[in-house]
C-alpha cells in the first residue's frame, strides 16, 4: 500500500509569504506585474524617477537576500560591485560607444569574473571574519574612483545613453523602466528557482560548516558561488542605475551606500525575496519624497536598522506574516514546502540509497574500514596516540573507554572532521587520509554527531532530504533549470519511515523530542546510502524503553551496512556489538568480542560503569 507522505508544513517568522504562496515563477510575475503598473502609473517625472532608482536598488537587495538573509554569508563588498556596475555600462557607452542593452551583460559577466577572484580569497574566511575581511572594501575604491580623471572625477560620468531609449526624456525613463522591471523580476526568479531547489537546502546548512561537510556539501564552493551570485546581481543593479539615471559618481561605492543596501534588506525582511524588494524600493522612495528624510538619511538609517534587529529582525515580512497570522482563518498557521512524490509507508528492506557515491567501486575483498597508526594532538595533549584497528565489513563495532579517551576525536579523524596528525585512514582499500569531510561522505562514509545537528528552520524531512541530494555535485545554474528537491524528499520520506519515524516529516526540529531528534539524525545519516556509517553516542540522554528502540534499530541496521557506534552505554555495546574496541589515554588497550569484553580484568579496572545489567541478562531486549 502506498501513500503520500504528509506535506512538511512550517511557518518562519521571517518567511516569504508571496513567495511560499506563489512559487517563484509567480512572485516573479507579480513582481514584475506591480513593478511596470507603477511605473506606467507614475508617468515619468520625478517620483518615476525614485521608483526606478529603486528598482535598480531592489535587484541589489534580492541577491543580498540569498547571499545574507538565507545563506548567513555576511560580506560588505555589495556597494563596490554595484559601481562597478554602473561605472562598466558608463565607460563602455561615453568613451567606446556601446549601447547601454549590449554594455550590460559584458559588464555583469566581468563582474562575475571578479567576483570569482577576489572571492576565491576572502570567502576562505569562516563567518564574521568574511565581514572583517569586505567591510573596508567601500574606502580605497571611493578614494580611488574621487580622484581618477578617467573615472570622472568628482563629477563623476554623465550624458550616459538610457537602457530603453524613447522620444523624450519622460517615455525613455518609463521604458527604462519597463525594463528595469523585467530584469527584476527576472533576478526574483532565478534566486526563487534557487531557494526551492536542492541547493536551497544546502544554502540553509551552509554556515554550519561541520554538518555541511559530513553531508557530502562542499561549503567552499557553495560560499563562492554565493559571493559570485551577489556580486552579479549587485552589479545588474549598478548597471540598471547607469542605464536609468544615467549619471554615476564615487557616492555609489561609499559606506554609506552599503549601509543603505543593509538597511533596505534588513528593514524589508532579509529571509524573504519579496521583502528585499519592498524594503529597497520603499527606503528609496520615502529619502526621495520628503527633504527632512534625505537630509537625515543617516540617523533614519541607523534607527531603523537598529529598532528591526531589537524588535523584529525578520523585518516589513515578518510584520506581515504574523499580522496574517492573527487573523482567524486568514491562512494556515504553516505553509507549504511542496509535497513530496509517493513512496511506500512500509520500512523498505534496507537504507535508502541515493547513489551519490556511484562509480566509486571498493577495491575487491578490502576491509571496510582500516586505522593505522592514527594520532591526533592538540598541543601537548595527545588525543588520539597510534591507533590501530581493522573492521572487515558488514556489522556492528563498538568503541568505548572513559571520558576523554579520544573515542569522538577518533571517530572525526575516521569521518574526515579533523585532519590526522600521523597514520592513515582507509575506506574499502582507498587511502582516505587527505580527504576532505565532503568527499569521505561522498564515497559513503556518513555519521552522526554527539551533540544532535539539525536545521532549526526546516522541517525533520527536509533535514533528512539534504543528505539525498546530487546537487553536492552540481552549480547554482543548473538549479535554475532543474530541480530535484522533491525527488530528495521521497527518499528522506523511506529513509523516516526506516527508522520508525515518518509521523514526524512535517515537524520542526524543535519541537521534537531528545529521540525524536535522535532519529531524524539517523535517518539522514542513512538516507545517504552509506557504506559506512558512524554513530557518536547515539544513546545519549534517551531512557531505559527509548534505548531498547534504539537497540532494535541498531541490530537491524548492522545487518545491512558497517556500523561503528561510539558509545558510554557499555551495556548496550555489549550485547549488539560483535566487536569492541576499548579507549583509555587515546590508545586502544582493548579489542574482543563481548563476551571477552565481559571478562577482561583491563576492561573492568578502567571502566568501572560495566555490570552484568538488564541488557546482559535479557539478550532478547
Amino acid at each position: 500500500m502506498t501513500s503520500s507522505p504528509p506535506r512538511p508544513r512550517r511557518w518562519s517568522p521571517s518567511a516569504d509569504l508571496l513567495g511560499r504562496a506563489a512559487g517563484p515563477t509567480g512572485t516573479a510575475i507579480w513582481v514584475t506585474s506591480l513593478a511596470i503598473l507603477a511605473v506606467v502609473a507614475l508617468q515619468g517625472g520625478y517620483y518615476g524617477s525614485v521608483l526606478v532608482l529603486g528598482i535598480a536598488y531592489a535587484i541589489v537587495t534580492v541577491g543580498m537576500a540569498v547571499q545574507i538573509g538565507y545563506s548567513h554569508q555576511l560580506a560588505f563588498s555589495q556597494s563596490v560591485f554595484m559601481g562597478m556596475g554602473a561605472y562598466g555600462v558608463a565607460i563602455l557607452d561615453t568613451r567606446y560607444g556601446w549601447p547601454v542593452p549590449l554594455a550590460l551583460p559584458v559588464v555583469v559577466l566581468g563582474s562575475g569574473l571578479v567576483g570569482a577572484a577576489v572571492g576565491s580569497v576572502v570567502t576562505r574566511a569562516p563567518g564574521l571574519a568574511l565581514a572583517l575581511a569586505t567591510v573596508l572594501f567601500p574606502i580605497p575604491v571611493t578614494t580611488y574612483v574621487t580622484y581618477s580623471d578617467y573615472l570622472g572625477s568628482y563629477t563623476g560620468i554623465g550624458g550616459i545613453a538610457p537602457l530603453w531609449a524613447g522620444d523624450s526624456a519622460s517615455d525613455s525613463l518609463i521604458r527604462s523602466g519597463i525594463a528595469s522591471a523585467l530584469l527584476l523580476g527576472l533576478c526574483v526568479f532565478a534566486c526563487g528557482r534557487i531557494l526551492r531547489s536542492g541547493i536551497g537546502l544546502e544554502l540553509a546548512v551552509s554556515s554550519d560548516e561541520r554538518s555541511a561537510g559530513a553531508l557530502g556539501i562542499r561549503t567552499s564552493r557553495r560560499k563562492l558561488e554565493l559571493f559570485v551570485l551577489g556580486s552579479m546581481l549587485a552589479a545588474l543593479g549598478g548597471a540598471v542605475f547607469a542605464g536609468t539615471q544615467t549619471v554615476v559618481s564615487s557616492d555609489i561605492f561609499s559606506q554609506v551606500s552599503e549601509l543603505t543596501l543593509l538597511v533596505m534588506l534588513f528593514v524589508g525582511g532579509c529571509r524573504s525575496l519579496v521583502g528585499a524588494v519592498v524594503g529597497a524600493i520603499g527606503i528609496e522612495y520615502l529619502a526621495g519624497s520628503a527633504t527632512f528624510v534625505n537630509t537625515h538619511l543617516l540617523i533614519i538609517e541607523g534607527v531603523l536598522l537598529t529598532v528591526v534587529l531589537l524588535f523584529e529582525p525578520g523585518g516589513l515580512a515578518a510584520i506581515v506574516v504574523n499580522a496574517v497570522r492573527r487573523v482567524p482563518g486568514s491562512v494556515p498557521a504553516r505553509v507549504d514546502h511542496g509535497p513530496p512524490a509517493p513512496v511506500p509507508r512500509a520500512a523498505p528492506a534496507g537504507p535508502v540509497r541515493p547513489g551519490r557515491a556511484e562509480g566509486i567501486a571498493p577495491a575487491a575483498d578490502a576491509p571496510a574500514l582500516v586505522c593505522r597508526g592514527v594520532s591526533k594532538r592538540f598541543g601537548g595533549l595527545v588525543a588520539v596516540d597510534e591507533v590501530s584497528l581493522e573492521i572487515p565489513g558488514r556489522g556492528l563495532y563498538g568503541i568505548c573507554g572513559p571520558n576523554g579517551a579520544g573515542k569522538s576525536t577518533l571517530l572525526e579523524l575516521i569521518s574526515g572532521g579533523l585532519r590526522l596528525d600521523a597514520g592513515q585512514v582507509l575506506v574499502e582499500g582507498r587511502d582516505v587520509s587527505r580527504w576532505s569531510a565532503a568527499e569521505r561522505a561522498q564515497h559513503g562514509v556518513a555519521r552522526t554527531f554527539q551533540t544532535v545537528r539539525l536545521i532549526p528552520h526546516l522541517s525533520a524531512l527536509d533535514n533528512v532530504a539534504i543528505a539525498c541530494l546530487r546537487s553536492h555535485r552540481t552549480s547554482m545554474i543548473e538549479a535554475v533549470v532543474r530541480s530535484e528537491l522533491e525527488e530528495a524528499r521521497e527518499r528522506a520520506y523511506a529513509a523516516l519511515a526506516r527508522v520508525g519515524s515518518a509521523h514526524l516529516a512535517a515537524v520542526d526540529p524543535g519541537r521534537l523530542t531528545l529521540e525524536g531528534q535522535r532519529m531524524v539524525e539517523m535517518a539522514r545519516a542513512i538516507a545517504a546510502g552509506p557504506r559506512l556509517l558512524l554513530l557518536d553516542e547515539p544513546a545519549s540522554g534517551l531512557s531505559g524503553d527509548q534505548r531498547g528502540r534504539l537497540r532494535e534499530l541498531l541490530l537491524s541496521l548492522g545487518a545491512e551496512v558497517t556500523v561503528v557506534v561510539v558509545e558510554h552505554d557499555l551495556e548496550l555495546l555489549a550485547t549488539i556489538a560483535g566487536q569492541l574496541f576499548v579507549l583509555i589515554n587515546g590508545r586502544l588497550r582493548f579489542q574482543g568480542d563481548g563476551d571477552g569484553f565481559r571478562r577482561s580484568d583491563l576492561v573492568r579496572s578502567e571502566l568501572m560503569g560495566l555490570v552484568e545489567g538488564s541488557y546482559a541478562a535479557d539478550p532478547s531486549r
